[in-house]
Formats: structure tokens, sequence, C-alpha cells
């Protein structure tokens, strides 16, 4: 078998695998997601996806705690990660802290440079909704202008599939790509099939399906590739429908171009789920509540019509408008009333307005609606304090939701953005603490500093401050207790914990501050003590001049 075989009959295999969870993804669109391409089904261009939607309370929900996530999880405004030395000793050098602090700028411009902060919001609707977010994180042809610049390309649920690694991480994707015929041919030539130069001729823009696969090298399948062996990565590209062809592309990457971040995985499953799933059943049921409501109005806005005669002609209609005919058993009009349409306006706001408390308390929102004052009529007017003490409970109410994202999604795609940058010289040299680190072999951490993760960690400060309050207590009938907290220590952490530590002095800067101000202390006592002897002399010397006066009126008398 041919590579593209081999590549085709994986992608075939993963999507039967997890058909379930693409049928439910598009269960997802339907109702929760009209603006996403389709999962199971190709919509036509312009073809309106909101035919099933009676209720926006589950759209408006997820675009609510998707916005609210893409500003506490990685904001172009803020420092949302910082790069720290495995060895912590070395953290506290200024030459390594420098280099560090430059390497985490070099990041943060790249990122601004390319298209990072329009993809967020997409990729989180993704991941709260299917439970999946997958993005490509690749670098654009050398540039003298943008040297090693990248683009992100989000890559929507239900266009790939993805196997995991030994160590539970996904490792390697294949993904679906629609592109034109014309455009095919412009990028591959001849290496197109016979079907597809046609089609390039004849049809230049219909869409034709192309697979491309991103996977380890060491699989046993490229063996077969003639691309540089040296990059860990293979990037495949092969027309799905000519599976026993050649590859239209071979290529690879000398990084982990792809990060797929899940939000639930249930033990045995690969791909997760997300909320989109616990929220289909109430929006579903919401949906079609409001639907029969709209069907009762009209009815009572627009009633049937009753007529008599001797029969009855076919079944009852409830139709608005319709026109039933009745046969009038005796003259009280029993018989009619029997079948007679009844009004029934009966309102449905209880159970509407119940599940859409459950489908908001589901997405996160109705913390997001009391941060807000949404709930209070008329909107209660916060403190800074209140507002702030509100935020930070919200935080640490979704913080567990952002774990695997960050393990998963954020740190592939700083690893590889760090990995990019390196190999194209945008860092400064590294330093010789670094290189020669023998206990970790100058090994870099990613600490994420978002308010989601500064939320985590709100305990460990209130911790250290109840801490202080009970040893200032203490010293009151101890004051040797003061001798035990390491304050250097504890001030150096809780701005490691606010996400402020570059702020801070290195411990050989501090050091030598202290020092000065020892020296410049003894100077003043010094200057202190000369001056209290020189006014104690300026005090004396009237006393002093007294007395040699008097022993000179002494001498001369006798």
């Amino acid at each position: 078998m041919s590579l593209g075989t081999d590549i085709v009959n994986w992608y075939d295999q993963l999507r039967s695998q997890n058909a379930n969870f693409f049928n439910t993804g598009q269960e997802i669109v339907d109702y929760l997601m009209p603006s996403h391409r389709g999962v199971t089904t190709d919509n036509a261009p312009g073809e309106r996806k909101t035919v099933k939607i009676y209720d926006s309370t589950g759209i408006n929900a997820l675009f609510m705690v998707s916005s609210f996530l893409v500003g506490a999880l990685f904001n172009e405004a803020m420092t949302w990660f910082d790069i720290k030395a495995r060895n912590e000793e070395l953290n506290d050098d200024a030459q390594v802290a420098q280099y560090l602090q430059q390497c985490r700028r070099v990041q943060f411009a790249s990122f601004r440079q390319s298209n990072f902060y329009a993809t967020p919001i997409e990729l989180i609707q993704d991941w709260l909704a299917f439970g999946n977010l997958c993005v490509l994180q690749e670098r654009l042809q050398p540039n003298p202008r943008y040297p090693g610049r990248l683009v992100f390309t989000p890559v929507g649920f239900g266009s790939y599939v993805y196997f995991e690694g030994m160590d539970k991480r996904p490792e390697g994707l294949i993904r679906e790509v629609d592109m034109s015929a014309q455009k095919c041919f412009a990028r591959w030539g001849d290496k197109c099939s016979d079907g597809l130069q046609r089609l390039a001729k004849t049809k230049p823009f219909q869409n034709v399906r192309i697979l491309h696969s991103i996977t380890p090298r060491d699989l046993v399948a490229y063996k077969k590739l003639a691309t540089p062996k040296e990059m860990p990565y293979a990037s495949c590209w092969f027309e799905k429908n000519n599976k026993r062809g050649p590859a239209l592309e071979e290529s690879g990457y000398m990084e982990k171009s792809f990060a797929i971040a899940r939000y639930n995985v249930i033990a045995g499953e690969v791909m997760a789920r997300g909320l989109g799933e616990l929220m289909l059943p109430h929006v579903k049921t919401l949906n079609g509540i409001i639907m029969r409501g709209f069907m009762e109005l009209d009815i009572s806005l627009n009633p049937p019509v009753d007529t008599e005669a001797n029969n009855i002609i076919g079944d009852y209609s409830h139709t608005p408008g319709a026109k039933n005919v009745l046969r009038r058993l005796d003259k009280t009009g029993i018989g009619r009333a029997a079948m007679e349409h009844r009004n029934r306006n009966a309102t449905y706001e209880w159970n509407v307005n119940d599940l859409r408390q459950q489908i908001r308390e589901i997405a996160f929102v109705e913390h997001i609606r009391q941060l807000i004052g949404v709930e209070a009529s008329p909107v209660k007017e916060q403190t800074a304090f209140e507002y702030g003490k509100r935020l930070e409970l919200v935080h640490m109410i979704m913080a567990p939701t952002g774990g695997r994202l960050q393990t998963e999604g954020l740190r592939d795609i700083i690893d590889t953005n760090f990995a990019i940058n390196y190999r194209t010289g945008q860092f400064p040299d590294t330093p010789d603490l670094l290189k020669t680190d023998s206990k970790y072999g100058g090994q870099l951490d990613i600490s994420y500093e978002g308010p989601l993760a500064k939320s985590q960690r709100q305990e460990e400060i209130q911790s250290m401050l109840e801490y202080l309050r009970d040893i200032q207590g203490m010293a009151a009938a101890h004051p040797e207790a003061l001798d035990i907290p390491n304050i250097d220590k504890f001030a150096r952490m809780d701005a490691e914990i606010r996400g402020v530590q570059h702020l801070l002095n290195d411990p050989k800067q501090t050091d030598q501050i202290r020092q000065l101000k020892n020296q410049l202390a003894e100077m003043q006592q010094k200057l202190a003590m000369a001056e209290s002897v020189t006014q104690s002399m300026k005090n004396a010397a009237p006393m002093v001049a007294a007395v040699k006066g008097g022993q000179n009126g002494t001498a001369q008398t006798a």
C-alpha cells in the first residue's frame, strides 16, 4: 500500500471510531453554534443555519463565557505567561533573569506581530462547545522584514481527527482542507491527478477535498518519505479521492506545529466532551417549548372556524384559520362543545425561565451576570473592593476548567513559539549559567500568570498573610518569634503569585542596597556623634573661657 492509502485509511478509521462525537457535534452546531461549519453535513455557501433555533439563550451563554475566558486567559494587554529556569537557584541570578525576561518579550512580540490574538474567541468557543480545539502554528517563509513571523490557523471541529501518544497527549493530526481546483493546481502543478488538472481548467473554483497529515516521523509508514529525516514531524498532503496516487507535497516540521486542547476526557476515549453536550438537552427542550408557544399564539390570534352540517368531513383541524365541519347532535350544542377547539392560552413562563437559568448555570454565565449586576433591579453600584472580590470568586470557580487547556493547548503553543524564535536567532545569547547547569541541563518551565492562574493561588497568599498576622501577635509576648519567617522569601513569593516579579530587584542588588543603607546609617551615626561632640565643645567653650579668665585674674592678684 502507498503512504496516501495508509493516511486516508487512518483518517477513515479514526473518523468512524469517533462518529458519535461528530453526530453530537452536528446537533451542537444546529442549536448552539450556527456560525460554525457543518460537522457531518456540508452546507452550501449562504445557506440559512438558524431554522431550528427559536431561542438564543444557549448561543449568548456560549459567547459570553468564551469572551470572559479569552480576557482571563490570554489578553493582549496583559502578561499571561512567564519563563523560568527549572533550577530555581538560577532565577535569582541577574544575568539569567534578564535573559529570560528578554526571551519573554520576544515571544510576546511574535504573538502580537502574528494573527494569534484574532483567533482565541473561535478556539475557546470550539473548546467549550465541542470539548476540542485545534490550531496550527507555522512560520512564514523567511522575510527580511519579519524574520520568524508566525501565522495561526484555527481548525474547525469536524474537519480533523487525532490520536494520542504514549504520554496520553495528542501526538498526530489529520485534517481535511477544502481548496479550489485552481489553487491546488497553482500550488502543486503536475503533481495533481489528471482529474484535478481537468477540473482546474473546466471548473477552476470548484472545491476539492485535500487531506493534510502532521504526525511523528518515527511511524513505520513514514520511513518511505524522501524528505529530510532530521525533521521530527512529517507533513504530507494528499487528494482524498486519489489515495493511491503520489503525495502532492512532502515536508516536515522541526517543532510540533499543532496544539490540541481537550475539555473533559472520559477514561477510554480520546476525543473530549464539552459544555455543549450538557447544554444540548435543555436547549432542545427550550426550543421545542417556545416553538409550541408560537403555534399556540398563532392559533389564539387566528383561531379555527367551526361550521355545522349533517356529518363530520375529515379530521378536526387545529391549524390557524382552518374551517371544521361538525355535526350538531342536539339543540344544546353538547356534541359541538365536546369537539370545539379550546383556546389554550396557557403560559410556559415557569419552565421557560427555569430552562434558561439552567443553561446559563451550565455555562457559568449566572456567575458572570451577578458580577456585572444584571440580576439586580435596579443595578446596584458596587465598590471597587466588592467588584474585585466578586471577580476573584468567578475566576476561582472557572479556574479548574482551564487546567487542561493550559497543560495541553497553551503549553504546546508557547513551546513551539519558543523553539521557532530560538532556532531563528531571535533570542539573545544564552547565559553560561544555563549552559552549564548540571542539575536540570538548563531546562526552562512555563508559568501562567493570567487571572485564572492567579486565582488558583489566592489561597496561598491568604495563608501567608494569616501566618504573618499570627507571628505578629506572638511577637507581642515573644519578640524572638519575628526571627523565624524569611520575610524576603515571603515578599518574593507574593510578587510571583501576583505576576509582578519582574519589578523586583535580584538578591544581589537587594544586598547591595542594604549594604549601602547600612553604610549611610553608620555615616549618619558618626556625623551625629561628631555634631554632638562639636555642640558639647561649643557649649563648654564659655565655661572654659571663664575658668581660664578666673585663673588669669588670680595670678595677677598674687
